[in-house]
């Protein structure tokens, strides 16, 4: 559930290192030099990210599955998120998180009935909210074409993301699906721990009409959860 409290994607909403053999090619120490920034692949990335922020607000059904060898770990839910600005909110059904870009609140239901506070500071290298996804490429990343994939019938165009420093990145790498529409589909991320996800866009709505209580944490919502609130500290 790492992803799901970090949504670092979805996150990719929405971030798994298999064995990979290392490219050809020049390299140092902690930074990767071998995919460079390709022309073709940031061209279609603009066009996403520029589309991505002409939206009011985006609300978008997902499915994620996270899966590892080395844990045994393989799960899958739905979820919906919605996203208005640098705010957010996520329900998988077992967890909620809601951010309002200065705390956020995850919210752990079933048998922990828990509700942790925290401040939203995100982190470059990290994939701290979905709407990341749409411009996580533009910080640290490399990033080229990597062929045609069909996803759902379509033909979707791939693009890969390596990290440019491999130290500092939790990731090994990141692959994009991209419609016709200039729309991500679906995001692999490869993670470090061992641990893959896959967040897929089941529906995309954008401008979508969100009231901004959407936004705001409200505790009666939530009776007999114990709340342990680390911005106060």
């Amino acid at each position: 559930m790492k992803f799901i409290y970090t949504l670092s994607i979805i996150m990719m909403v929405f971030g798994s290192v298999y064995a990979q053999n290392p490219p050809k090619g020049k390299t140092t120490t902690n930074t990767n030099t071998t995919t460079t920034k390709d022309p073709a692949a940031k061209t279609i990335l603009d066009r996403v990210s520029t589309k991505y922020q002409s939206y009011t607000s985006l609300e978008v059904v997902f499915s994620l599955s996270i899966t590892s060898k080395v844990d045994d770990l393989n799960e899958s839910m739905k979820g919906n998120v919605w996203l208005k600005g640098q705010k957010y909110r996520v329900n998988t059904g077992d967890v909620e998180i809601i951010c309002d870009n200065v705390k956020r609140w995850m919210i752990l239901k079933g048998k922990q009935k828990e509700v942790q506070i925290n401040f939203y500071e995100p982190d470059a290298n990290n994939i701290e909210s979905p709407s990341q996804l749409f411009t996580i490429y533009k910080n640290n990343y490399n990033y080229k074409l990597d062929g045609k994939e069909t996803l759902d019938g379509k033909s979707m165009t791939r693009i890969q993301l390596i990290p440019a420093n491999t130290k500092e990145s939790p990731y090994t790498f990141i692959y994009l699906l991209v419609d016709d529409q200039d729309v991500i589909r679906k995001a692999r991320i490869v993670g470090k721990d061992g641990v893959e996800y896959n967040w897929q866009i089941v529906t995309f709505t954008p401008n979508a009409k969100i009231d901004e209580g959407k936004f705001t944490f409200n505790a009666a919502q939530y009776p007999g959860y114990h709340i342990e609130d680390l911005t106060a500290e």
